[in-house]
């Protein structure tokens, strides 16, 4: 967020500091706090819930999927773990902790509820002094953090989240992942 401040604003001519989030260039949502309260009282959650929630009235809007397929839940699930059967499936992406816990849940366990955690992953593929451009290591490397970074659109617990190299390698590895993915075709895997 970037502070900025404004002078003599309104009748009263007081001084006011705010904080600009996103694209300036976008439709604004103007957020007031109270008189006197710091600028820390919207949490930069709370912000990203906000656009989670406008993103899903777009996908809903655009009917880029089937009516019911997607629901966001931003905050507190409330009791609903506690009404789901047999035939659900629980997808969550945050915290060990909070997966821990809706493993834990008396409801999910007595229905064996398929639960789907993606948690605290922060995995890095790391490319050892030895391994020299041109060796199979080294081809091997490059070929696993391609796939990584493409299957599922990076989306999964497990990808790579870092690539880490000798410094007298970063500019070839990246030149040679550069050149491995320029190969990868984006869309309808059909056409």
């Amino acid at each position: 967020m970037t502070v900025q401040t404004a002078s003599s604003i309104g009748p009263a001519r007081i001084d006011i500091a705010y904080e600009v989030l996103g694209d300036a260039t976008a439709p604004p949502v103007l957020l007031i706090m109270g008189l006197g309260a710091q600028m820390l009282g919207w949490q930069d959650d709370f912000c990203a819930a906000l656009v989670a929630h406008r993103i899903m009235e777009i996908l809903v809007e655009k009917k880029v999927l089937p009516e019911g397929a997607l629901s966001l839940v931003v905050g507190s699930a409330g009791d609903i773990l506690d009404h789901l059967g047999p035939q659900d499936v629980v997808a969550f992406t945050g915290s060990g902790d909070t997966g821990i816990t809706i493993r834990s849940m008396p409801n999910v366990i007595r229905h064996s509820i398929r639960v789907n955690v993606e948690a605290d992953s922060l995995n890095a593929a790391i490319l050892g002094p030895d391994a020299e451009p041109g060796s199979d290591t080294y081809d091997f490397f490059l070929k696993d953090v391609a796939r990584d970074m493409t299957q599922k659109a990076g989306q999964k617990c497990t990808a790579i989240r870092r690539v880490l190299a000798p410094p007298s390698t970063v500019a070839q590895v990246r030149d040679d992942l550069v050149e491995r993915l320029r190969a990868i075709v984006v869309g309808n895997p059909a056409q």
